[in-house]
This record gives structure tokens, sequence and C-alpha cells, in this order.
């Protein structure tokens, strides 16, 4: 969600952007680990993620990236999943540690897999809004 966010060419992005307003507004904690810092990301996309959090006062938590990714590789291999979602997993495992209740995601994989890790799948297509 947060790079359809920050994309003004991308499907969503009004509705996305829309939605981490609206969680903003409503006094929700924005968290978001620095395992997305791991990941391929042009640098405007870096600058464009970087304004987004300052500007939505996104908390930064600072992980063991390569733990969490270690685990995840490991859990793509076990499960028998495309080494592409290892980010997926990675994240997913990092919110569970940091005893998130919701993840807020664009992504098929992410909705059928979260509840797996104890998580919550909301979006601007769930018609969730949580207070």
């Amino acid at each position: 969600m947060l790079l359809r966010a920050v994309n003004p060419w991308e499907k969503g992005h009004r509705k996305a952007l829309s939605f981490i307003d609206n969680l903003a507004h409503r006094g929700y904690e924005l968290l978001v680990s620095n395992i997305l810092y791991e990941e391929k990301l042009k640098k405007r996309t870096r600058s464009s993620l970087s304004n987004l959090f300052n500007k939505y006062g996104f908390e930064i938590i600072e992980v063991d990236t390569g733990h969490y990714l270690y685990r995840a590789t490991q859990w793509v291999i076990r499960n028998k999943v495309s080494p592409k979602r290892i980010f997926d997993i990675a994240h997913m495992m990092a919110a569970k540690d940091l005893h998130c209740k919701y993840i807020a995601a664009v992504d098929r994989f992410i909705r059928s897999r979260a509840r797996l890790f104890n998580l919550v799948y909301i979006n601007y297509y769930t018609g969730v809004l949580l207070r």
C-alpha cells in the first residue's frame, strides 16, 4: 500500500493515500519496520516514502533485518512459496513480533496469509474503518 500511496501512476494511488490519511486522522499508530529499506527501491521512491512517513507521523521501527529475512527465507522454502514473497513474509513476521493487530496492504498473498501471523488484513477495499 505504501508504494501505491507514493507513486501517482499506480492503480489505487488516491485510495491508498486517502486510507493512510484516514488512519492517521483517526489516531492510529502507523508503524513501518526498516525491513522496507532492504527492498530494491528507486531513489525517488525512497524520498517519497520518507516524505509520506514524515507527513503522517509513521514510526520507523528498527528490527534485525537479517534475522527476519533469514526466518522468512526458511518459511518460504518450507511452505514452497515463491522467493519473491520473502519480504512480504518478513514484514508479517516483524508485525507479529511487534504485537501489531493489523496489517495494511493491497496484496492477495498477504491477505491470504495474514491470519497465519495473527494479523487482521485491512485496506481501502475491505471497507474496514476500525474505530
